[in-house]
C-alpha cells in the first residue's frame, strides 16, 4: 500500500519524484500506541512548550511507579488532586479522568456476530 502512495506522490510531483530517486526506497515503519496513551499525550501536551510537556508527562506516568504508561483502570483509582501534582490543570485532569471512564469500558474486547473483533 504505502509503494503505491510513493508511486503517486511521484507521479504528481516531479520534485518528490527526483528525491525518491535518489534517496532510494521509502519506508515507513508502524508505531502503534495505545488510544488511551495517545488521548492523554495529546491532553497533557495541549497549549504547552515541549519541555514543559515532557516534564509534566513524566511526572504523570512517575505517579504510577516505574515510569510506564497507566492504564485507565489505574488513573481511575486516583484521586483528581493527585494527577494535578503531575502539574495537570484541575481540566486537564478532569478530561484524563473521563477518558478513563471511557476507555476502561473499551478495554474489554467488543465481538461482531461474525467473530471479528470491533
Amino acid at each position: 500500500m504505502i509503494q503505491k502512495a510513493v508511486e503517486h506522490l511521484k507521479s504528481v510531483d516531479s520534485v518528490l519524484e527526483e528525491l525518491t530517486e535518489k534517496i532510494g526506497p521509502v519506508c515507513v515503519k508502524a508505531r502503534r500506541v495505545a488510544v488511551f496513551q495517545s488521548l492523554v499525550q495529546a491532553i497533557i501536551y495541549q497549549q504547552l512548550n515541549s519541555k514543559a510537556a515532557d516534564t509534566m508527562l513524566s511526572r504523570f506516568k512517575a505517579l504510577f511507579g516505574d515510569g510506564y504508561f497507566p492504564s485507565a483502570e489505574e488513573v481511575l483509582v486516583m484521586h483528581p488532586e493527585q494527577l494535578r501534582s503531575a502539574g495537570l490543570s484541575r481540566p486537564k485532569a478532569n478530561y484524563i479522568r473521563g477518558i478513563a471512564e471511557k476507555g476502561f469500558i473499551r478495554e474489554v474486547p467488543v465481538w461482531s456476530d461474525e467473530g471479528y473483533r470491533v
